[in-house]
């Protein structure tokens, strides 16, 4: 095993439910948000392990517990929970993870997947330093971090200016992500909170373009309520 290689822990639904509820993380945020110098810092790492195109921060949260077995699935921009056999070979093309959580001594475990019929298994995500693993680990700990905020694959289709962000509702058990139509008003503002950025911007929340420096682009946000949403347990 290549020690430069960091292989992160396996799949512990234990793990996705230990993550704070959607309501409490967001609302500690507004309450205290984390300095602009933190964000520059969180760039930092991303960029001198040239990680930035690879992978985005999230913010670790769930809008529900899975029962034991289920894993967390996105595909066609629907996120539901799955309950797969053993034999997940079965499956054409590949289920991967998407987004992971320092836990359990500061380990990575995937807490979220995404399923590709046209992509092979051993190609849906690159290996992560660990080096990289390891800076950002500490950084994180450092700052109290740890339990707020997470790792998540970026597509490379981020990179254009001109994609539409995307916004994340949920009802229910189901998550389902859909493209903006533009900027967002001051009065659409107040309805979503930040979920997932990327380093460096691209584009901000207003739609101005970003000037590629340390600042953070809103890759996705997630609406606070659709449909009568809540977190349920």
């Amino acid at each position: 095993m290549d020690p430069a290689v960091y292989v992160p822990r396996a799949y512990d639904d234990r793990i996705f439910n230990d993550l704070p509820l959607f309501s409490d993380v967001f609302r500690a945020l507004e309450h205290d948000p984390v300095p602009d110098a933190v964000h520059e810092q969180i760039s930092a790492v991303f960029q001198r392990h040239g990680m930035q195109r690879t992978l985005g921060l999230a913010v670790l949260h769930r809008h529900f517990a899975l029962d034991p077995g289920e894993l967390l699935v996105e595909y066609n921009a629907v996120t539901a929970p799955w309950r797969l056999p053993d034999s997940r070979q079965l499956l054409r093309g590949a289920l991967f993870p998407k987004a992971w959580a320092f836990a359990d001594g500061g380990d990575l475990f995937p807490v979220e997947f995404a399923y590709d019929p046209h992509t092979a298994a051993a190609a849906a995500f690159p290996p992560f330093p660990t080096a990289f693993v390891a800076d950002m680990r500490d950084l994180l700990a450092r700052h109290g971090l740890a339990r707020t905020y997470g790792l998540c694959l970026v597509s490379p289709a981020v990179w254009d200016p001109a994609a539409p962000r995307m916004l994340e509702f949920t009802a229910g058990r189901t998550s389902i992500v859909v493209p903006l139509s533009g900027a967002l008003a001051d009065e659409d503002m107040r309805s979503v909170v930040e979920a997932t950025w990327v380093f460096p911007c691209v584009t901000s929340m207003d739609g101005e373009a970003g000037a590629g420096g340390a600042g953070p682009s809103r890759l996705k946000i997630c609406a606070r309520e659709c449909y009568g949403h809540k977190d349920h347990e």
